[in-house]
């Protein structure tokens, strides 16, 4: 089912992200608690698809964090991608993106004051691929697109403070975070 532009959405009291659909010969009722709400619920509405047959949904998340991550630190994939990703996690009701931007074998986002971690961390991905990395003007596009569903970016950033070898023992590892964090 084509969601209408203009479908009109009702106010709903009920858990975030709730809504209330119900579908007769007569038209589509629409409410929703919150604009989450009223995204779940459109989400809803386009897997019914146009032959729905009469109904009444009432419908709440169980579980307030249903995030997903991607990962494009170690295997870059374009803003096109992303974005299909994004429309794709909207129709499960998924609500965070976990967005893998940076770790030891990738680094995605350009940093001004160090354009060196994308011109060397950019260049390729695992496996030997062409790498990338994301403009803040594509990051904006993707964080707007995720908006749009009521999906939340979390940018994971992995930066390796310590390389030790594995011989090192775990006590010495204990004792070293300690005192960072002391």
């Amino acid at each position: 089912m084509q969601v209408p532009a203009d479908l009109a959405c009702g106010s709903y009291d009920g858990p975030p992200e709730s809504y209330r659909l119900e579908i007769s010969d007569g038209g589509v009722v629409f409410a929703a608690a919150d604009d989450a709400g009223r995204a779940r619920g459109e989400a809803t509405l386009r897997q019914l698809g146009p032959a729905a047959a009469p109904c009444r949904i009432e419908d709440r998340p169980r579980y307030g964090w249903r995030g997903f991550m991607f990962d494009v630190s170690r295997h870059f994939f374009g803003v096109e991608d992303v974005l299909r990703l994004i429309d794709l996690a909207a129709l499960y009701k998924l609500n965070v993106l976990h967005l893998h931007l940076t770790d030891d074998q990738g680094w995605r986002f350009p940093v001004a004051k160090w354009p060196e971690l994308t011109a060397a961390g950019a260049a390729t991905q695992v496996g030997g691929g062409e790498g990338g990395f994301y403009s803040h003007a594509d990051y904006a596009r993707i964080v707007a697109r995720a908006t749009s569903h009521a999906i939340t970016v979390v940018p994971v950033t992995v930066v390796r403070i310590l390389s030790i070898p594995v011989t090192v023992p775990l006590v010495v590892i204990i004792s070293i975070v300690i005192i960072f964090i002391l």
